[in-house]
């Protein structure tokens, strides 16, 4: 999943609402490409975490254009919070589960019954991050919902 993020062109004589407008609707379209990806394919630990980080660049860059666009922009970062929220609390799983693995510390029967705790757990987080997505991003017209307020609105 990890891949290189290509820098998408500024425009240097270009006010930051131009700027915005050229390049902000890109980044969102490439959250969906990836996240649909999440979604549909056999969805694993390390790749959520990195679509988490991507969604959390994504969220910083349009918090840096907050004042382009006002407060409209913040029922997306607000979305977008909670998507990264979700799959924080998924990494936490796995980030649990590997301590469990690196400090045995516990009896055997113990760690056994953590580990499964904790994999029934990720599991209900990863299955409560894809309802977010489908339910709040994967419906008809979203992206244009989001790419056409990115493109139309800064000031």
């Amino acid at each position: 999943m990890r891949q290189a993020r290509k820098s998408l062109p500024w425009i240097e004589e270009g006010s930051a609402a131009e700027n915005a407008r050229a390049v902000l609707p890109r980044l969102a379209e490439r959250l969906f490409a990836v996240g649909r990806k999440m979604v549909s394919a056999d969805v694993t630990p390390k790749g959520l975490h990195q679509f988490r980080l991507e969604v959390k660049r994504f969220r910083y860059e349009l918090e840096l254009f907050q004042p382009c666009y006002g407060p409209a922009l913040l029922r997306r970062l607000a979305q977008l919070k909670e998507l990264q929220d979700h799959l924080g609390a998924v990494n936490d799983c796995e980030t649990t589960l590997q301590l469990l693995r690196l400090r045995p510390y516990r009896k055997l029967a113990e760690r056994r019954v953590l580990r499964k705790q904790l994999k029934a757990l990720s599991q209900t987080r990863t299955q409560a991050f894809i309802s977010y997505w489908n339910e709040t991003f994967d419906q008809p017209d979203r992206l244009r919902w989001w790419t056409t307020y990115l493109e139309r609105y800064p000031r």
